[in-house]
């Protein structure tokens, strides 16, 4: 099944005006491929809305729970 999925945060959140959270998203989105992999999930695409603060992914899995 495919899932589209809207993430949002705050501009407090940001990972663009928080290195903390930078360094963060930043290791996630490298171990992102490994881990789809590792959960059945097939990255479509993810993309981000900046500067609206939102992001976009395409997933396919076989079940929300997966996801």
């Amino acid at each position: 099944m495919l899932f589209h999925v809207t993430m949002t945060h705050t501009e407090d959140n940001c990972p663009g005006y928080n290195p903390a959270i930078r360094a963060e998203t930043v290791a996630a989105a490298d171990g992102l491929q490994e881990l789809s992999k590792e959960l059945g999930v097939k990255v479509h695409f993810l993309v981000t809305g900046a500067p609206e603060h939102v992001a976009f992914a395409l997933l396919e899995a076989d079940s929300v729970g997966a996801i």
